[in-house]
């Protein structure tokens, strides 16, 4: 649905494709932004382009598949297909983003540094993040053998549910001390 909503908002003359002049006139995008989305520079976007880069965007946000590519690429050519606001800011209002999909909750998720806009720098350390990255690790018994460890991850899997990940602990006393330490 996305990808056709931006067809039809970038294809002026309505032939069912945007051409690298429609996108650079409409979008702002760059020969390289235009080419991503098309395949090649002097070839036309289509819709399935467009949802295809959603798609990979997307599942590197919720920590599915790591975004083979230029990820900074991409997050531009993301916020410059939405980004329809007068100022051109190459930021994304709750209702920019929200014209590609991300609800209020995912936008606050993106939204870092919460100056109420999500940046391309915001989009590319999301979907560029280790879903399975955590912030703090706290064991339930102190340092026993056994029991609970409990992390807290930080604002990843921005569109999905709960993760499964694994991980190795290797208490400080596993490794021998140098000479001299303590």
């Amino acid at each position: 649905r996305v990808g056709l909503e931006l067809l039809n908002f970038g294809d002026a003359n309505r032939d069912r494709h945007i051409s690298p002049f429609e996108s650079r006139e409409t979008f702002g995008l760059t020969a390289e932004q235009h080419a991503l989305l098309s395949g090649g520079e002097e070839t036309y976007i289509v819709a399935g382009g467009i949802q295809s880069l959603l798609i990979r965007v997307f599942a590197a946000l919720d920590g599915v598949e790591a975004f083979a590519g230029n990820l900074t690429l991409a997050a531009e050519t993301l916020v410059s297909l939405a980004d329809r606001s007068h100022l051109a800011n190459r930021t994304l209002s709750p209702v920019e983003a929200l014209n590609l999909g991300i609800s209020g909750g995912q936008f606050a998720s993106l939204d870092a540094d919460r100056d109420g806009s999500i940046s391309v720098t915001e989009i590319e350390a999301a979907a560029g993040s280790d879903v399975c990255g955590f912030t703090d690790v706290t064991l339930s018994d102190g340092w026993a053998l056994k029991g609970a460890i409990k992390v807290s991850s930080g604002p990843l899997g921005v569109r999905g549910g709960a993760k499964t990940c694994r991980f190795l602990v290797q208490p400080k006393w596993y490794y021998p001390t140098e000479q001299g330490e303590d």
